[in-house]
Formats: C-alpha cells, sequence, structure tokens
C-alpha cells in the first residue's frame, strides 16, 4: 500500500468515525426532545457500526423499555456486552449488575465480579465499592481483605456510602491488622448520616457497646430510631428488640410487637422468630401456639436456625400442630447442616435414641465429632464417653476421652463433672484424687446433678476428700432425696439418727437455704 492509498484509508475510517459519532449525538438531541423512534434509530445505524456508547444508549432502552421499544433485558444485556467488551466502563458497570441479579442472563457471580473489577480499574465508583463488597465476603471471586479494603477506600473516599459501611466493618472485625473500632466509627458515621441502614444499625451498636465512641445509650436508640424510620426491617427490628428488653428506653412489649410485625412482613426471618417467642409466651397479648408455630415456621423455611430448632421442639411437643417427631428430626437437620453445634448435637442425640429417625450409632457419633469440634459440650461428653467405651469403628481411648471430659466441665457441664469427679475417686487414667473428686462433684451437684448430690452426701459421711460432717451429709442426703433418689432418702434418715433435735433442725435450714439461693453457693 503507497502512502496515498494509506492516507486515503485513514481518511475513510476518521470520517466514518465522525459519521457515527453524528449518529450518536443525533440520537442524543432526539432522546433529550423526546423523539424516542428517531433517537433509537440513530443509535441502532451508530451502534451497528461498533460504536460502544451507542451500543451502551440502545442497551439502556432495552432495559428501560417504552412505547416505541419494548422491554427486552436480553438484548439490552447484549448490547452492554458489546460496548463492554470494548472497554465502555458504563457498560462494564451494567453488564456487572445484569450478571449479578440475572436479568437478561444467567446469574453468575464469578462472571460478575469479573466486570466489576474492569469498571473498578477505569475509576467507577460504584463498581469499586460492590467489587470490594464481593472480595470481603468471597462471593464470585477468593476473598481477599486486603484487596476488598482497597477498593472499598477509593469508593467510600468519594462518598459511597456502601462502600463506607464495608471498609467501616472491616476495621471493626480487625479484618486489615488490629480492630479499629475508633476508625470504623468514623466511617459507619459518614455512611449512617447518608441514610444507610446497615451503618446506621453499625454505629448504634458501637454506641451501645462503647466500642470506638464513649458508650451513649440514647444515641444507639437514636440511629436505630433512623434505620427503622426509613422502613429498613433490620431497623424495625432492631428497635422492636430495644423495646421488647427496655434498652435505652422504656420497655414496651406492645410497641415492639408493632415493629416486629411490620419487618416481619417484609420477610425478615428474625423477626417473624421473635413474633413465634411473643405468641408462644403470650407476650403483649395471650398465649397462641397456632400462632407460634406459624410464625416459628416462617423464620425456619428461610434458613433461621434457631426457629427450626424452635420449630422441631414445637412439632415434638405438638405445640400448635400434631406432634412429628420425624418432621422435627428433618428441621434439626436442616440447621445442623448449616454448621450449628447445637443443632448437630442434638441431632445426634436423636440418632442415638431413635428419637423421629431409626436408631443409628455410626450417624449419631458423626454428628457428635462435628458439634465436639466446634466446641459443644455435650457432645463432647457424649464423644468422650463413645471412646471410653470404645466399640464398632470406635477405638477405646481413654486419654482422648478424659480431655474430651475436661473440656465439656470447663465448660460446666454436669455430666462430664460428675465424670471427671468418679474418674478422680477411681484413679482411673487421672491420679486418684478425693480432693479433686470432690470439687467436681460439687461443681456438678450445684447444677442439680442428683447422683453428684448424693456422693457428695457418702463423702461427707465418710469423710473422704473433705472433713467428716454430719449437717453436711444430710444436707446433700436431703437435696437428692428431694429429687427422687431413693438411696439418699435411706441414708438421709441414717444420718437424721445420729443427730440431735438442733442439729436435724440446722441441717434442715441448711437445705431449705440452699434450695432458695439455687443450689449455688450451699457448701
Amino acid at each position: 500500500m503507497n502512502k496515498t492509498t494509506l492516507s486515503l484509508a485513514v481518511l475513510a475510517c476518521l470520517c466514518g468515525a465522525a459519521a457515527h459519532a453524528g449518529e450518536l449525538e443525533d440520537g442524543n438531541a432526539l432522546l433529550k426532545a423526546g423523539d424516542l423512534r428517531g433517537a433509537l434509530t440513530q443509535f441502532q445505524a451508530a451502534a451497528s457500526k461498533g460504536q460502544a456508547a451507542a451500543q451502551h444508549a440502545l442497551a439502556e432502552l432495552y432495559e428501560q423499555g417504552s412505547a416505541v421499544l419494548a422491554q427486552d433485558m436480553a438484548l439490552a444485556q447484549r448490547h452492554y456486552k458489546l460496548a463492554a467488551t470494548q472497554g465502555h466502563a458504563l457498560s462494564q458497570l451494567k453488564l456487572a449488575q445484569m450478571t449479578e441479579q440475572g436479568r437478561g442472563v444467567f446469574r453468575d457471580m464469578t462472571d460478575a465480579a469479573k466486570w466489576y473489577r474492569l469498571a473498578a480499574e477505569q475509576d467507577v465508583t460504584a463498581a469499586q465499592s460492590r467489587y470490594g463488597a464481593m472480595l470481603a465476603v468471597g462471593q464470585g471471586v477468593a476473598r481477599d481483605d486486603v484487596q476488598a479494603a482497597k477498593w472499598l477506600q477509593q469508593a467510600a473516599e468519594k462518598g459511597d456510602a456502601a462502600a463506607q459501611n464495608g471498609l467501616g466493618e472491616l476495621l471493626d472485625q480487625g479484618r486489615v491488622g488490629s480492630a479499629n473500632s475508633e476508625a470504623a466509627s468514623a466511617w459507619f458515621r459518614k455512611a449512617a448520616e447518608q441514610g444507610h441502614v446497615q451503618a446506621q444499625l453499625n454505629l448504634a451498636a458501637l454506641y451501645a457497646h462503647g466500642r470506638g465512641v464513649a458508650a451513649d445509650p440514647a444515641q444507639a436508640l437514636a440511629w436505630t430510631r433512623k434505620a427503622a424510620e426509613q422502613g429498613a426491617a433490620q431497623g424495625q427490628n432492631a428497635l422492636a428488640l430495644a423495646y421488647l428488653n427496655g434498652v435505652g428506653v422504656a420497655k414496651d412489649p406492645a410497641q415492639a410487637k408493632v415493629l416486629f410485625s411490620q419487618a416481619a412482613a417484609q420477610g425478615l426471618a428474625d423477626a417473624q422468630f421473635q413474633l413465634g417467642g411473643m405468641a408462644s409466651q403470650g407476650v403483649a397479648g395471650a398465649p397462641d401456639a397456632p400462632g407460634a408455630y406459624q410464625w416459628t415456621r416462617m423464620a425456619a423455611e428461610q434458613g433461621h436456625v434457631p426457629a427450626q430448632l424452635r420449630l422441631a421442639g414445637l412439632l415434638d411437643q405438638g405445640l400448635g400442630t400434631p406432634k412429628d417427631a420425624g418432621e422435627a428430626t428433618r428441621w434439626v437437620q436442616r440447621a445442623a447442616e448449616q454448621g450449628d453445634a447445637t443443632a448437630q448435637a442434638t441431632l445426634a442425640n436423636r440418632y442415638a435414641l431413635g428419637l423421629g429417625t431409626s436408631a443409628d450409632a455410626e450417624v449419631a457419633l458423626k454428628w457428635n465429632k462435628l458439634a465436639a469440634a466446634q466446641g459443644n459440650a455435650e457432645a463432647q461428653f457424649n464423644w468422650g464417653a463413645a471412646l471410653e467405651s470404645g466399640g464398632v469403628g470406635v477405638p477405646k481411648n481413654l486419654a482422648a476421652a478424659v480431655q474430651l471430659y475436661q473440656k465439656a466441665a470447663d465448660q460446666g457441664h454436669a455430666k462430664a463433672q460428675f465424670k471427671l469427679g468418679t474418674l478422680h475417686d477411681q484413679g482411673v487414667v487421672l491420679a486418684q484424687d478425693h480432693v479433686q473428686a470432690v470439687k467436681w462433684y460439687r461443681l456438678a451437684a450445684a447444677q442439680g446433678h442428683v447422683l453428684a448430690q448424693y456422693t457428695l452426701g457418702e463423702r461427707y459421711d465418710r469423710g473422704r476428700g473433705v472433713a467428716q460432717s454430719d449437717l453436711k451429709a444430710h444436707l446433700w442426703f436431703n437435696l437428692a432425696a428431694a429429687s427422687g433418689h431413693m438411696d439418699a432418702v435411706k441414708y438421709r434418715d441414717h444420718i437424721a439418727r445420729r443427730l440431735n433435735a438442733e442439729q436435724l433442725a440446722a441441717a434442715q435450714k441448711l437445705a431449705t437455704e440452699c434450695q432458695a439461693k439455687s443450689l449455688k453457693g450451699c457448701d
């Protein structure tokens, strides 16, 4: 190609670009004048020649729809993608949003994250905010707190409220260095003053707990109220909890019920759960078992774990619904499969007992192990018992069993505390130590463990691990007897025959005072 030919080619290209630009400008002018049909013709002409801005404008017309052009999300998505592929930043943002929401295309979070990133790299604030949020939770992209903070900060500094709130949460949670609630509060405030509901609730929480700001219940309530007054379900729910519990405001269950109802009507699971609890207990109205069941089920169906567990209890007891142990077990399993340790331990117990399902020791052990690994005391005790006794698929391991008993006992698990007491008494795995044994019996007895109470009576009767005391022996035998332990009745009466009238009255007084203190500090 000679120089003359090349010059002519460049000139033709420039003239074509100018023509395309003219079509776009004409389209924009016609659109401004209200001539949608004329604008559409111009945009289509320019778009067909590959002009990104025209493709974007045409996509907007398809997305919005009008009397001239029917709304067509698939065509909108197609034209946004044509422009986005050419690097048109706003089209990249729109394409990301449509892909995330599944409008005009199958929902694809990975693809959405890609387009948000490309737009963010072109300094599109909304894209920086959303891409940062996706990085913060690992949605469509691997979680990366440092990168999340980088993009959120860029958007936050330009005034994006969602980014300001997101950055505040990262700082408050210590996910980019040490926790910095003071810096978080500044970002929450910026977003809250723009009306961002979650930021208002986050700022309220800081004021309520004195984290990053001086504790101020009035400020906590004020920000919670602002969120509620916007009609936001989370704000209504938070304000309802304040009225229900009298936090920063006088208790008002009736007002709490109104606010919970408003939030529940918007589908907020926690508000539905709270209404279920109020209906069950007859708070701000008569007890309503069917209502409690209905509200609890609505929350449970949204995956609300406490609601799923409560619903199982209602089904077990037949409250507001016919008894159905099988259905109860299914709801416990749904909660357990979400990783909730309490649900996992409860499910293990149901499989062990065959409650609402066929008894299956192997499945019970599986769920106990999962719950125990999360620190659930009941599961730690049960898994320890399995290791102590051994069995099919569970090699006997006393040392590991004792470690699990210790973990559960340290959390206040009465059966584990009693078990440690017996192991210290017997000198099995643990060194024999009657004083240590009494320590654990005493802790379990104070929680109402009847056999621990009876055993303490024996220890005081014999002076084993403690100084011998007929008064205290009578006390603990008496408490165990009150719970129906028949041997305790016999030994209490035996001790009573060794006491004179004054001593017997003192022993009975000790038991009465102990019960009045809920068994705490009795010994």
